[in-house]
């Protein structure tokens, strides 16, 4: 079981697992340094003291890799080269951390502290590999991907400060300051909201009895109403029945009456008197005297 390392001993050395080479590498030239013993360790190829204080740095998996050098310094090169990789390697590592640091973006939802969290561990590890990048490039680069919210405090600040001298911490200081107003801004309009929304649904508890009550007349009116229509609309369909029955034509009645009409024949033609000469036999339209 590996023992526990107490943070922020100034006599034992920060405690190296495997993971985050890079920090614990710079922790581990800070202790060195402060006990005059990292100039020792690129210097001197056999200094015993800096290589107790490797060893007893590292745990037993970690150890491992550099048992069996006897020097300190390439048993410190050892342990760069397992975690780093030889230079073509960390070229390569180094290609990858400054295309991240190209394609890194704000999300609308982020905060500034996240943001510039994210950004402070790909600076890190572009400097642990080598090639640190410029404070400049990185103001730069946080003014370019701020999102909207940030518009006008990011006018005030290019069309005030000269970018070429402004500090990376004043500008996340002013950012970190600006948000907080923002949000801040943003509760109190909730709030507001808040408050009309409650004081709309009092009122509409208040008058919820009487709006009740006209809507169910409402509906108690058009029930009745549609049952008045249904009903008219039956009268009026029996209504036409019955006429139709009563005023009907009987067929056997016409019938009767049509023998009782005599047929228009000569001798029937005989009996008519013309208006026009008084002739027999003939009306007035077809007298020869017209």
């Amino acid at each position: 079981m590996e023992r526990d390392r107490v943070a922020g001993s100034c006599n034992s050395p920060p405690y190296f697992d495997g993971n985050n080479y890079a920090s614990w590498r710079e922790k581990f030239e800070i202790f060195l340094d402060a006990l005059d013993e990292y100039a020792k360790v690129f210097a001197a190829y056999a200094n015993k003291k800096a290589r107790n204080a490797l060893v007893t740095a590292l745990s037993s998996t970690q150890f491992a890799h550099i048992q069996h050098i006897p020097n300190a310094k390439r048993a410190w090169d050892k342990l760069r080269v397992v975690h780093e990789g030889d230079d073509q390697v960390r070229t390569l590592k180094l290609q990858m951390v400054l295309a991240q640091f190209e394609e890194l973006r704000m999300s609308e939802t982020e905060s500034i502290s996240e943001f510039y969290g994210r950004m402070e561990m790909i600076t890190n590890e572009a400097m642990s590999l080598g090639q640190p990048i410029q404070e400049l490039l990185v103001v730069q680069k946080i003014l370019r991907v701020l999102p909207s919210r940030f518009r006008a405090k990011k006018t005030a600040i290019m069309e005030v400060q000269n970018l070429n001298e402004i500090k990376l911490g004043k500008l996340v200081g002013k950012l970190k300051t600006y948000e907080m107003e923002l949000n801040m801004e943003e509760n109190d309009t909730k709030e507001s909201k808040s408050v009309a929304l409650h004081g709309v649904h009092v009122s509409s508890l208040k008058g919820g009895e009487k709006s009740s009550d006209f809507e169910d007349e409402m509906a108690l009116f058009v029930k009745k109403f549609r049952r008045i229509l249904k009903d008219k609309g039956k009268f009026a369909r029996e209504g036409s029945s019955g006429s139709e029955r009563q005023f009907r034509p009987s067929t056997d009645r016409s019938n009767e009456r049509n023998k009782d009409v005599k047929p228009f024949t000569k001798d029937f033609r005989k009996s008519v008197k013309c208006f026009t000469c008084g002739g027999i036999g003939h009306y007035a339209a077809d007298c020869a005297n017209n």
